[in-house]
């Protein structure tokens, strides 16, 4: 689905047009991510955040919502056992050692609670590329920083549509208030990671959440797996900022924070590591579950054709053919995606990689049963401004991008951006380079 670019995505002169020092602003901006994933990079520094329509802003926080309950729906129509999800949707054990350990109630009532689908802009349409179940990423982190600082710098207010939350902090703080005054327990939460991961070098990145919710009256601390295994009764909601598998590489041991699941509730279960699953989008257009007119449409829409790969025929513009001969064939048009990995890890772009590196690939693919086949597909053009050192002036440059419109417990709840400069044909991920922003409507002054 490789189609002309054309821009509904574009830096807006009217936001911090006025700043008379653009130097300073890259200044106050590297120092408020300094030490966090997704730190801007030192050299070029992205001055302001990227700018959309309010209405396509709004299309694309809809269609995420919609996209979110079906892949939920579609999920527990496979199976009403999480296990047998787990299974289903190629999880190893070593990702979801804690399916259960709070409750089939609670392993689905939370699964789908936190959510970052990835998404591009098609000719005005929202396509989705993935979806992403869970607490355990740094986007609402760096996004609460960005709108601070952006505000300091610029005094950028945008007010979130009616229902919607201005960011991922906000809208978990309503959810918990939710969950406690439901479950008639007091309402404190907990942010459980740890410092020990080799890519986390400031405690701000577990702290500053923490520090957000006790500013609106939210008991909450961030907690180390010991400190929490100690005392699990002290919290009533637990936010699961961490990757299992993770825990377990480090040495970490999980039984205490197994045991934790039977006192608290836990922001993200197992189950949304099932949900995040590559293959979930090979069911929604393989016909594998079945779908009502209205979900068939909806995936048509904003979906790009993904197969499982598997030897055999699939469907293709309109055309039967073998899975192996039509990605070979037509490598440009294809990307090679591990069902089970996160962050870009395995990844392969058919019009980036060379015709043997793509077919060793494919043939990888085909013989662990473990990947997608998904559709390329060319986004809208997006710009951003950046401050050069080098040079010392600022540069407007084209840049690849995807966007990450967050959704807490059915609401939006304020989206994120990634990029690099145009034209990498690769990955756009924070170890591929890629920075970190925000994404607000073009008209931050209208309610």
């Amino acid at each position: 689905m490789t189609r002309r670019a054309h821009s509904v995505v574009w830096q807006d002169a009217t936001f911090g047009a006025d700043h008379a020092d653009p130097e300073r602003a890259a200044d106050a901006l590297t120092r408020a991510l300094e030490g966090l994933p997704f730190s801007s990079d030192p050299d070029l520094v992205p001055l302001r955040p990227m700018v959309m329509r309010r209405e396509a802003l709004d299309e694309l926080g809809s269609a995420a919502r919609e996209l979110v309950s079906l892949v939920e729906r579609v999920c527990r129509r496979l199976t009403e056992d999480p296990w047998e999800l787990a299974r289903l949707s190629g999880m190893r054990p070593d990702q979801v050692p804690f399916i259960g350990a709070g409750g089939v109630e609670d392993e689905w009532s939370f699964a789908a609670c936190n959510v970052r689908p990835d998404a591009y802009i098609v000719d005005g349409t929202p396509m989705f590329l993935e979806c992403n179940f869970g607490a355990a990423n740094s986007g609402p982190i760096t996004s609460h920083m960005l709108r601070k600082t952006y505000h300091s710098l610029y005094g950028i207010s945008p007010r979130p549509l009616r229902g919607e939350a201005e960011g991922a902090f906000e809208a978990r703080a309503d959810f918990y208030r939710r969950i406690c005054e439901k479950r008639g327990v007091p309402l404190r939460v907990a942010i459980l990671g740890t410092m020990r991961e080799e890519d986390i070098d400031d405690p701000r990145y577990f702290g500053v959440e923490a520090e957000y919710l006790e500013s609106v009256g939210i008991e909450s601390s961030f907690v180390e797996p010991e400190e929490l295994a100690d005392d699990p009764r002290r919290w009533s909601v637990v936010q699961k900022h961490f990757l299992p598998e993770e825990w377990i590489r480090l040495g970490i041991p999980l039984e205490g924070i197994s045991k934790a699941h039977r006192e608290s509730a836990f922001m993200v279960s197992d189950s949304g590591l099932s949900l995040s699953s590559k293959r979930v989008f090979a069911w929604l257009g393989s016909g594998q579950v079945p779908l009502s007119q209205s979900e068939r449409e909806f995936v048509r829409r904003h979906v790009p054709w993904t197969r499982e790969v598997v030897a055999g025929p699939v469907d293709f513009e309109g055309r039967e053919h073998g899975i192996e001969e039509l990605a070979l064939r037509s490598r440009e048009k294809f990307v090679l995606k591990p069902v089970n990995a996160c962050g870009g890890e395995g990844v392969v772009v058919g019009r980036a990689t060379t015709d043997e590196r793509w077919k060793a690939a494919l043939t990888a693919a085909l013989g662990s049963g473990n990947h997608v086949l998904q559709e390329y597909i060319e986004p809208d053009a997006g710009r951003m401004e950046f401050w050069d050192r080098a040079s010392g002036r600022v540069r407007d440059l084209e840049v690849d991008y995807v966007l990450g419109p967050y959704i807490v417990d059915g609401v939006s709840a304020g989206c994120t951006v990634r990029h690099v400069q145009k034209g990498r044909n690769g990955v756009v991920n924070h170890a591929r380079g890629a920075a970190l922003n925000i994404v607000l409507p073009a008209d931050p002054a209208e309610s």
